[in-house]
C-alpha cells in the first residue's frame, strides 16, 4: 500500500496546500496592517473554505482525527495562540486546525513567497 497510497496522499496534500494559498491571499486583500476590523461575510466564507481545505490536507497526511483533551478556552479568555520556534512539522497542525493568524516581524514582508510582496 505504501507504494500506491503514499504518492496519492502526497499529491492530495500538495494540491490542497496550493489551493489554500489563493484563498488565503484573497482573505488578506484590503486588510489594514494597523487596525483590527470585524470579519465581513465573504471573509467568513473564505475562512470556512480554508478550514475544509486544511482538514482535507491533514486527512491526506494521515491525521484522520485529533482528540482534544479538556475544554477549549473562549477567545475572550485566551485570544492568542503562540507557537515557537517552529521546531517541527507538527507546529502547523494547531495553527491550521484553529485557523489562527500567523504573525511575523515587519522586515519579513519583503521576502518573496513568505512576505506579502
Amino acid at each position: 500500500m505504501t507504494v500506491t497510497l503514499f504518492p496519492i496522499r502526497l499529491l492530495i496534500a500538495a494540491f490542497m496546500m496550493l489551493l489554500a494559498w489563493p484563498f488565503a491571499f484573497i482573505a488578506s486583500v484590503g486588510r489594514s496592517e494597523t487596525t483590527v476590523e470585524p470579519q465581513c461575510l465573504w471573509r467568513r466564507l473564505v475562512d470556512i473554505i480554508l478550514r475544509v481545505i486544511m482538514r482535507i490536507m491533514w486527512f491526506a497526511g494521515g491525521f484522520h482525527w485529533m482528540t482534544v483533551k479538556g475544554q477549549r478556552a473562549l477567545p475572550a479568555e485566551a485570544p492568542i495562540l503562540t507557537l515557537a520556534p517552529h521546531s517541527s512539522y507538527f507546529d502547523a497542525i494547531p495553527v491550521t486546525m484553529t485557523m489562527s493568524s500567523i504573525v511575523m516581524k515587519a522586515e519579513s514582508k519583503d521576502i518573496p513567497v513568505w512576505g506579502s510582496k
